[in-house]
């Protein structure tokens, strides 16, 4: 897996796709246009990186006679320039042989960033001479924006399920290779087979299957082989040193260069990977809220959290994204890195980009009031030999303001809901029996508001019935009950209305809880208390959310971070006994009052 330097962020588009230009000679280009002059254009980016000598020279051959017949693709991009979003080889082709002012064939798009990608991703899949490489790398991008579902990327790009895991595999290919591909010394049956290994011994392998010009199959057999080494294993080897299965490769291709020890027994090898790779998975899963294997392609879709540099989101947004769904650690399956855990991941770009935005707009110096300048200039970035002029666009956006508060809470699960709302309706329970004034005017609201058929009528005919004349009780009816009612004493009728109002609490919605627990001002403090049973409910990160959210991590200081690396028993247990009053504080995760 990449390190947090390699891997992009995937930012939220700021840009309203333009649906004309005027160029600097007033020429307006847009959806009617078929043409537009070569100078006007600028090249976009486009995923193919080679280009085929041949291909392009029989390409300008062509052109002296025929010109350009198939339209390039164009859109106005975010520097108000009419940029390429497919078509550079035949731009390429014109700017050489047909110069600059060429009326070039087009069709204007009206097209974001993300959109432009897709397109340029897609039209070179099916061109001959594309990079197969550049176009991994896109696919990787698209696959972050459809946040890592490959299903939904493969049909949004037209491919099939299978071609996008092909494809994506090969960002795990070293440089060599990359160009051994791209220049066609090598076919792409042979990179996929390379792309399973370590960079290391793609380098080792590349020259002999040049000089040997070695087939497909002879490539898998030797690739099968040495993938079950026992010096790349990440399981426990104690047991496989007398195992009869470790035995040197006597007769490997790559012998000399590829190294020897190997186990001959696949299904024990690749079985015993599977349980450590589980075992390292389940290691993580007490420390953060999710944990993902992490395959070729990830790359976009998974960038670490840090609090400074250029990727980062500040002191509190990076306490904040430890409680996040989408905040974890992820399990490598890439051959490099194969079984390494990475911590502290953000699995959503789009949110992590924006996180970032926000926080570098916090450290740049407030605006000046007086200034007054224009809210959109025009471009003046050169196209080849010309320059184009942005029409003025009719798009607002809103100012961005002050960064929003950072949330501190850990995010909702489904475990810290339940146990939640369990000491919430126990807590208002508790206050209604105090208040028997409060308790009938509950009663009043919830009647009013269709939430008296939660009360238990059983248990409510139980107890008047227990309490009440027995020699009166002729009759199921409701004046029935209430002349049995009317032989109560005062005591036991109020009682019975605390039973009453108790009753509806322990199965109102949540949202009427809340709101109950409001009207009564329920002091939470005085019916609940920090406990290690609802700390074991959370990972760890969230722990440290929490602790940092009530100034327990303050109080610990530089000990926390030393608590942390415990199991997560031993480090709950550490923090209950720690010596910190947890008197009269509730986390926010705890709070009804949001």
């Amino acid at each position: 897996m990449q390190t947090e330097t390699q891997l992009a962020v995937i930012q939220a588009p700021t840009f309203y796709p333009r649906t004309s230009i005027t160029l600097e000679n007033g020429r307006v280009i847009n959806e009617q246009s078929q043409t537009a002059p070569v100078w006007a254009l600028v090249r976009g980016k486009n995923p193919r990186t080679y280009f085929d000598p041949v291909a392009m020279a029989e390409l300008e051959a062509t052109l002296p006679d025929h010109g350009i017949i198939q339209p390039i693709i164009v859109r106005v991009n975010e520097d108000n320039l009419l940029e390429i979003v497919a078509g550079e080889r035949r731009y390429r082709a014109a700017c050489k042989i047909l110069g600059e002012d060429y009326e070039m064939p087009i069709s204007f798009k009206n097209y974001d960033q993300s959109k432009a990608d897709a397109i340029a991703v897609i039209e070179n899949h099916h061109r001959d001479n594309v990079s197969r490489t550049e176009e991994a790398n896109n696919a990787a991008k698209t696959l972050a924006q459809f946040n890592g579902d490959r299903v939904e990327t493969a049909k949004y790009l037209g491919w099939s399920p299978t071609i996008l895991d092909n494809r994506l595999a090969l960002l795990a290919l070293s440089s060599e290779v990359q160009q051994a591909l791209n220049e066609r010394k090598i076919d792409l049956g042979t990179a996929e087979l390379l792309a399973t290994i370590s960079r290391e011994r793609q380098n080792m392998a590349l020259p002999i299957i040049l000089e040997k010009k070695l087939s497909i199959k002879d490539i898998k057999q030797t690739i099968l082989a040495q993938s079950k080494q026992m010096a790349i294993a990440i399981f426990d080897k104690s047991e496989c040193a007398t195992c009869q299965f470790n035995t040197d490769l006597q007769s490997s291709l790559f012998a000399e260069n590829l190294g020897t020890g190997s186990c001959s027994n696949s299904v024990c090898y690749d079985k015993k990977t599977d349980e450590e790779l589980e075992l390292r998975k389940k290691s993580l899963e007490d420390e953060y809220p999710v944990v993902k294997f992490v395959r070729p392609g990830d790359n976009f879709s998974v960038i670490r959290i840090v609090a400074d540099g250029q990727k980062g989101v500040g002191e509190e947004q990076a306490i904040a994204c430890k409680a996040c769904k989408n905040y974890g650690g992820a399990i490598s399956m890439l051959p490099d890195s194969f079984g390494k855990a990475f911590k502290s991941q953000c699995f959503d770009l789009k949110c992590h980009g924006v996180k970032v935005e926000i926080y570098k707009k916090s450290l740049l110096p407030p605006a000046d009031p007086t200034s007054n300048s224009s809210a959109e200039k025009a471009s003046t970035s050169p196209a080849t030999s010309g320059t184009v002029v942005a029409i003025k666009s009719t798009d607002t956006s809103k100012a961005e303001t002050a960064p929003k508060a950072v949330l501190t809470s850990v995010a909702d699960s489904n475990r810290v809901k339940d146990y939640r709302e369990q000491i919430w309706r126990e807590a208002l329970k508790a206050d209604v029996a105090k208040d028997h004034t409060k308790a009938l005017s509950l009663l009043f609201g919830m009647a009013a508001t269709r939430n008296i058929s939660h009360i238990q009528s059983d248990k409510i005919a139980d107890v008047i019935k227990a309490y009440a004349d027995k020699e009166k009780d002729t009759t199921q009816s409701v004046s029935g009950y209430a002349k049995l009612a009317d032989t109560l004493d005062d005591q036991t009728r109020s009682a019975l209305l605390n039973g009453l109002s108790q009753s509806a609490v322990n199965a109102v919605e949540v949202r009427h809880l809340t709101d109950m627990m409001e009207y009564l001002q329920v002091d939470l403090s005085k019916h609940w208390k920090m406990n290690a049973e609802f700390l074991k409910l959370l990972t760890k990160s969230e722990i440290e959310v929490v602790a940092h959210d009530i100034g327990l991590k303050k109080y610990l200081d530089k000990s926390f971070a030393g608590l942390m690396n415990k199991s997560k028993d031993d480090f709950i247990k550490s923090l209950m006994t720690c010596g910190f009053s947890f008197d009269g504080i509730i986390p926010k995760v705890m709070s009804y009052a949001k």
